[in-house]
């Protein structure tokens, strides 16, 4: 194919395009000239005869030198997602080629690029690639043999480009939806996108992105298949990993769109690193050889890519982000059109570069040569078949399409247009067909939306409710938008329907009658019933006078009872205040079921609330006083109760408990403190006693404070087994020990250190102690001692399992009326597979 442009003797002019009357677009499309598709060819694919006017073509087992490779149908870019150029010599050349498909592939991913799916060696230059670069949604298998780790790398030009690369450009997006399964799950995944490559370890030089580079990957799905994630995503270029070639990269451009969800992977989980021109840049000296990278006079657009950093990370060989500067700067997109940005930079405008001043990026002067427009016929072709659809597609996406068609021809039909205007054509002609959207079918959202506005705002809390409106608010503007699309609608539709079902599932803890956090009267009966009471069980009370007592946080609550003929009534007070002007009755005249008494909103404030229920005698009418009681649910959680007339609280846990006293009738004068506990701390406040443990303690005790001149004694009863979390008063750091916050560690976090010698100290009471920790295969060994018993545990777990709230520790059998003491020591050591000697600890659970 010689130079772009050049083209056979004896080949016809291209056809015009007629209008149709009447303004509408009527596309008559004449038979096309043959359409010539440049890419290097694989041996397995034979090669076309040659065309007059074209250089010769490179034969099977030849250099890679005779310019240029070529390919006379489509039919090669089906090989081109995994099509790798190995055996090419350093000296070997791909020059004047180009390619202009998509490449889609819906399974297994390694390397994929627009215009090749990996370069090892040789050299590239003056190539093209348009087509967009789609790993669309669904399962990716990253490795054959699942195992070592999975890759997936993908590039507008390369997915990976180990290749000399010079004036070279892409136009096609990277489009990657989310991946619902990920194969085999092996120790790592590295994502590595790019505008231009995926991944870079050869010199590129003169180069651009124009394509968007756009990710749907999710965090969760990925740390749920693999065990490390690395991943790095980039304007042009995904991972910059040194430089093999002694090479500099320089005057290369990005300025499409960079967009990929949030990421927050915790140490141990992997690294994220997004950038408007990279994600990530290794580089490190004295590792193998010198593998250092850097970059002359490179730019991206900062308001086009959407991203402020040139690079999301720039790290050495442990991953560690160190302070090196590089020449990439971020201008915004007026200054980008501007010929002084890149001469003030070095930039070669008299033979490598051209710029229309204030309209255009810089494009390569070998574009401006006169068109070759053949591609750019056949997806006109498609485009055309389109133009009845427009009963199919929203209105925005179909008129977009036809404007782009019109702008299209226009190109198409000049004689004089230029490679640079006949590639912008066919991009937008390209992103305004995979633009077409739909016209959704909005029943299901309908429905939603009706469901949703049938809920009563009464019996939800405000919190729980607000959520449900404004989904509900959303759901309404995308059904009256004519241009939604069915992702939309389908979103909109969730968000409806997770609303309505996290109003009882976040918002609501239901506990059973036998609960301990709910306080029965001493005339309380336990009934059961199969298929009248929830769980077959009810507490039955017969007499006036019972009472039903329990204390929470939250702004809601629900008591389920029961009606029928032979039922009593009763109050309920809240915080000592009768709540119900009328007695509740649950007499019923011919009717038997549930009872469900809801209290919250406006009228309860979120707070620590007591709520005690009392029966009542009994409606004249009924037969009987029974009150049943089947279950409560609150919107908060229970605080542990106080039972101050019996002079009893139960300890369950190191949280500081309130301990409300005025059952023993506040009146008589402030409280004081007389005798406090000998395993925490006591403190009045507003006339509540709050007790905060510091001791690691599963003794019963007591402590006892007056009023006036009354004494009380308060019984504290530990429960058989307490744990105690490792932000605990009792817990004692030495060393560089970090908090780390994780949703699946005990109570939200851990302390984790790798550093010798590092250690934890805690003194106890009790018959036993487990140590609750994290095992995998990044954990190392640490000696545990206790009465100075020492104990070497490897928390390493070669099944790669993810071992969160285990015990890596556990002693029993001692003395209860000792103190004992644990000291926990990291040894620096680890098994010789595993990746890290970190050690992490969790909680602490002692026994009775």
């Amino acid at each position: 194919m010689g130079d772009a442009g050049e083209a056979p003797e004896d080949t016809e002019p291209m056809p015009d395009f007629p209008l149709g009357l009447s303004g509408q677009m009527s596309i008559f499309l004449p038979s096309a000239p043959e359409p010539r598709l440049a890419v290097p060819v694989p041996e397995e694919i034979s090669l076309p005869p040659e065309i007059p006017g074209l250089p010769p073509l490179a034969e099977s087992g030849e250099t890679g030198v005779t310019s240029p490779f070529f390919s006379s149908s489509a039919a090669p870019l089906d090989t081109l997602p995994t099509f790798q150029i190995y055996e090419m010599s350093d000296k070997g050349i791909v020059t004047n080629c180009y390619s202009t498909g998509d490449v889609y592939n819906d399974s297994y991913c390694e390397n994929m690029g627009g215009f090749v799916g990996g370069l090892y060696r040789g050299n590239i230059t003056d190539c093209f690639s348009t087509g967009d670069v789609i790993l669309p949604a669904g399962e990716v298998e990253t490795d054959r043999s699942g195992i070592g780790g999975g890759y997936i790398e993908i590039g507008g030009f390369a997915g990976v480009a180990g290749s000399s690369i010079e004036r070279c450009y892409a136009l096609g997006d990277v489009v990657v939806g989310r991946a619902t399964e990920y194969g085999q799950p092996v120790k790592y995944l590295e994502v590595n996108l790019g505008g231009f490559a995926g991944m870079q370890f050869r010199s590129i030089q003169n180069c651009y992105a124009l394509g968007d580079v756009i990710s749907e990957l999710d965090a969760d799905d990925m740390y749920d298949s693999y065990y490390r994630v690395q991943y790095s995503q980039g304007g042009f270029t995904g991972y910059r990993y040194g430089n093999i070639d002694g090479g500099k990269d320089e005057y290369n451009y990005a300025a499409g769109l960079v967009r990929g969800n949030d990421f927050d992977f915790t140490e141990d989980e992997g690294l994220a690193a997004i950038g408007g021109f990279g994600g990530r840049f290794y580089h490190s000296i004295g590792y193998i050889g010198s593998y250092v990278g850097s970059y002359t006079g490179s730019f991206f657009d900062s308001q086009t890519t959407g991203q402020e950093k040139a690079f999301g990370l720039i790290a050495d060989s442990m991953d560690n982000e160190i302070d090196v500067s590089l020449d990439i700067t971020g201008k915004a997109t007026a200054e980008m059109r501007r010929k002084s940005t890149f001469t003030d930079a070095g930039w070669d405008f008299d033979t490598v570069w051209a710029i229309d001043e204030d309209t255009s990026y810089p494009y390569l002067q070998w574009q401006t040569e006169v068109a070759d427009k053949s591609w750019l016929f056949d997806t006109l072709i498609e485009a055309a078949g389109h133009e009845a659809d427009w009963d199919i597609y929203t209105p925005a996406s179909y008129d977009a399409l036809m404007s782009e068609i019109q702008n299209a021809m226009a190109v198409y039909e000049d004689e004089n247009t230029l490679q640079t205007s006949a590639d912008t054509a066919l991009r937008d002609l390209h992103t305004a067909l995979r633009g077409l959207v739909r016209i959704p079918d909005k029943s299901a959202l309908a429905l939603a939306i009706a469901d949703g506005e049938a809920i009563d705002e009464a019996d939800y809390t405000s919190e729980s409710y607000a959520v449900l409106e404004s989904a509900l608010t959303a759901g309404r503007a995308v059904f009256e938008d004519e241009n939604a699309s069915q992702k939309e609608v389908d979103a909109a539709v969730r968000n409806i329907r997770n609303a309505i079902a996290e109003l009882i599932a976040e918002t609501l803890l239901r506990v059973q009658e036998y609960d301990e956090n709910l306080i029965f009267s001493a005339g309380w009966k336990q009934r059961a019933q199969i298929g009248k009471f929830d769980e077959h069980i009810a507490m039955q009370a017969s007499a006036v006078g019972e009472s039903l007592t329990f204390t929470f946080m939250g702004d809601y609550f629900e008591i389920l009872s029961y009606v029928s003929y032979s039922q009593g009534r009763f109050d309920i007070f809240v915080d000592g205040e009768k709540i119900n002007d009328e007695p509740i009755d649950l007499y019923a005249k011919g009717v038997t079921g549930t009872y469900k008494i809801t209290v919250g909103g406006t009228e309860l404030p979120y707070d620590i609330h007591t709520v005690t229920l009392v029966t009542l005698e009994r409606n004249p009418q009924s037969i009987g006083r029974n009150v049943y009681i089947d279950a409560v649910s609150i919107n908060g959680t229970f605080v542990q109760p106080s039972q101050l007339t019996d002079d009893q609280v139960i300890v369950q846990s190191g949280d500081p408990i309130e301990i409300d006293v005025s059952a023993n009738d506040i009146t008589k004068g402030d409280i004081l403190i007389d005798t406090p506990p000998a395993s925490g701390t006591v403190q009045v406040v507003d006339n509540k006693i709050i007790f905060t443990p510091t001791t690691m303690n599963v003794k019963d005790e007591t402590f006892t404070y007056k009023l006036g001149n009354s004494t009380a004694t308060v019984e504290l009863i530990y429960a058989d087994s307490i744990r105690y979390e490792e932000t605990f008063p009792a817990v004692v750091k030495s060393g560089s020990w970090e908090s780390i916050s994780f949703k699946h560690y005990s109570g939200g976090s851990t302390l984790s250190s790798s550093v010798k010698d590092d250690t934890i100290t805690v003194k106890f009471y009790g018959t036993g102690i487990e140590i609750i920790g994290y095992k995998s295969w990044s954990r190392g060994i640490v000696d545990i001692t206790v009465d100075g018993v020492k104990t070497t545990v490897d928390t390493f777990d070669m099944t790669y399992d993810k071992t969160y709230g285990q015990a890596i520790y556990a002693v029993s059998g001692l003395n209860p009326d000792d103190e004992h003491t644990l000291t926990i020591r990291v040894t620096g050591d680890r098994f010789f597979l595993a990746s890290s000697n970190v050690i992490d600890i969790d909680a602490f659970v002692v026994s009775k």
